[in-house]
């Protein structure tokens, strides 16, 4: 397969510098159509070329990929529900959240803040504390409101009913089931040249290589239900092939994952009155990041660090895309802005190409 334009549109974004470097993975099916790797691991000549090897900060993709693979797998088991509320979780839970589910965290209508930083606390016991203590949105009335606090809080609640840690829970339930026995991030660890560098941290005072990008996640050991998540392409590739199987065939697979769950919710698309749906997002606004050729059928998720995947459930196309948008630094608009602009254009690109096969 030869996309020469998508080949153009990355080599133009690495002369802006929108990222250093980035890997790009086109799926129809369960078949890969397209494999690339473009750039460096950070701006300098002399830096590792990125090559299937070169391990990224998947950032918020943990939340699909990790914690709600895990909670359908608990929620298949019968050791959770999705109808069920905070109070019957947490012995102490405030009465403000009592009444909140956990399908409610999924949807992002919780009314938890997006954000606050936990990373100043000194345990997980603090932190999940401070989201049981904290305020609420005003007025929010279960409209959708991108919340990191609504996933650390469900990665805490995995721990609870899986009885380990959140990234031991997902080795053994998610990891080793797809046969990634020895995780591209172990690797790394060994040789921190294979990590892509996610840029200059003003807190930490250093560059990041191999250390999660998220303060709030490397404040509590580097994995909680939101961020941590660090893979190559080619794992990447992997986890969505299983998610695919899911979504579209209802097959849970080695996962164990009851199929029907997934199918009555995507038989419900496009979405009317929510925007999130298990976990994944959904195609929403006049120019959503997957571009004006994917179908309202589609789901898919971002990672602040540049990461993202769009999967269309209905002619089966899947892009998936890993950068480090945040090298040096991310501290402007212009940033986000160009890193939106990039994705559209590199989704409507591959859809109008993949559609001439």
């Amino acid at each position: 397969m030869n996309l020469t334009t998508v080949d153009e549109i990355v080599q133009r974004a690495l002369k802006k510098r929108i990222f250093s470097g980035c890997a790009l993975g086109v799926l129809k099916g369960h078949e890969i159509l397209y494999e690339r790797y473009y750039g460096r691991h950070f701006f300098a000549p002399w830096a590792r070329r990125v090559d299937e090897n070169s391990v990224f900060d998947l950032a918020s993709l943990t939340k699909p990929l990790c914690s709600a693979l895990l909670l359908l797998i608990f929620v298949s088991e019968k050791k959770l529900s999705l109808s069920l509320e905070l109070g019957d979780i947490f012995k102490n839970c405030p009465e403000d959240k009592k009444r909140i589910s956990i399908k409610d965290i999924l949807n992002h209508t919780t009314g938890l803040l997006p954000w606050t930083p936990l990373f100043v606390l000194k345990s997980k016991k603090e932190y999940l504390r401070r989201i049981l203590t904290g305020k609420l949105i005003e007025n929010q009335e279960k409209r959708a409101i991108y919340s990191d606090l609504g996933y650390i809080l469900l990665g805490f609640i995995l721990e609870k009913v899986g009885r380990d840690e959140l990234f031991s829970i997902f080795k053994k339930r998610i990891l080793l089931p797809l046969k990634i026995k020895d995780s591209s991030f172990k690797k790394a660890l060994r040789d921190r040249r294979l990590f892509v560098s996610t840029g200059f941290c003003p807190y930490r005072k250093r560059i990041l290589l191999g250390e999660v990008n998220d303060l709030n996640a490397w404040g509590a050991g580097g994995f909680l239900g939101h961020a941590g998540l660090f893979l190559n392409l080619k794992e990447f590739a992997r986890m969505m092939k299983a998610v695919l199987s899911l979504a579209i065939d209802g097959d849970g697979g080695v996962l164990g994952i009851d199929g029907s769950l997934f199918l009555k919710e995507t038989s419900l698309m496009p979405l009317k009155k929510r925007r999130f749906m298990l976990g994944f997002d959904t195609p929403s606004g006049k120019t959503p990041t997957c571009g004006s050729f994917f179908s309202k059928k589609s789901l898919g998720h971002l990672g602040y660090t540049g990461t993202s995947f769009w999967m269309d459930l209905k002619d089966k196309i899947t892009v998936l895309f890993l950068s480090n948008r945040t090298f040096p630094h991310d501290y402007s608009r212009n940033s986000k802005r160009a890193i939106r602009d990039f994705r559209i254009m590199l989704h409507d690109t591959i859809k109008e190409e993949v559609s001439r096969l």
